[in-house]
């Protein structure tokens, strides 16, 4: 009966993890965890698209496979939108504002149109009422040309618009928004913009740029993991050991330890290899 439910869970999953991203007959990406509910987009989309792809998902968290199809999408928002921002679109739009700054684009609906009233059409008789006056052009006096202010009549000087028009999401240009803050890994603590980052948020950060560096970080995340159980074992030993005055605790609760600080130094390579594998991507960062 075991074994049946675990096949049933793990066809479950595969097809669940197997799903396309497809709207209107375009297929957009796939479902890479159906545990985690997550999805990745691999070909360019518009704001337009992605938001439709959020609504016709909205159980998934959408990622981008490519950085750049990312930084387009994102960029392509501007200052205004016309639609409501789903809960997807605004967890993107502010992992891309916190790492390059701008503001959300705000939620400004499109204003109806009123149509003109239709006025009745009366006939009238036409009746020729031009009076003929003589046309006398205007005296100029040479002495006083050059005192005489230049007017300029044109239609198009007389324009004005109360239309705002919507701004970028990020003034500056691409390859400035580009050149993100680097990560640092000092003292056992992750940095970025002189303050104190969470593995939490820089595991985000990488999700977004770089796969390997996301590897790494999850490959920390588990020894940090394992090691909290080893370190509670290894104390377990120490206290028995103390309990019962037996030395046989106590050499396995110092083997223990020796093996969490092992491992422990390797969670701070990968926690070192992850933070070059973010900073590699950045343009410009040597």
């Amino acid at each position: 009966m075991r074994t049946f439910l675990l096949t049933l869970l793990l066809l479950v999953f595969g097809v669940a993890q197997g799903q396309q991203l497809e709207l209107k007959g375009t297929n957009f990406g796939s479902v890479t965890s159906a545990m985690y509910k997550e999805a990745k987009l691999k070909v360019a989309v518009s704001p337009q698209e992605f938001h439709d792809l959020t609504l016709a998902y909205p159980e998934l968290k959408i990622f981008f496979a490519n950085r750049m199809d990312y930084q387009d999408c994102m960029l392509g928002y501007g200052s205004v939108v016309r639609w409501e921002l789903t809960e997807e679109e605004k967890r993107n739009l502010r992992n891309f504002v916190k790492r390059n700054g701008g503001k959300m684009p705000k939620y400004r609906p499109t204003k109806a149109v009123t149509p003109l009233p239709t006025l009745p059409v009366e006939e009238s008789e036409e009746r020729n009422t031009e009076v003929e006056i003589e046309e006398q052009g205007p005296t100029v006096i040479i002495e006083d040309i050059e005192s005489v202010a230049p007017t300029n009549n044109s239609p198009v000087r007389e324009i004005e618009t109360v239309e705002e028009l919507p701004q970028p999401l990020n003034t500056r240009s691409s390859r400035e928004v580009m050149v993100t803050p680097p990560m640092k890994y000092e003292a056992g603590r992750l940095i970025m913009n002189q303050e104190g980052l969470p593995f939490r948020e820089a595991k985000a950060l990488s999700r977004v740029s770089d796969s390997d560096a996301l590897r790494h970080f999850r490959k920390a995340g588990r020894l940090r993991v394992w090691n909290f159980l080893w370190g509670y074992t290894a104390a377990l030993m120490f206290s028995t050991a103390i309990d019962y005055e037996e030395p046989v605790p106590a050499l396995i609760g110092a083997g223990i330890s020796g093996i969490v600080v092992y491992r422990e130094k390797l969670r701070n390579e990968s926690i070192e290899e992850a933070v070059f594998e973010y900073n590699s991507v950045l343009p410009g960062y040597k």
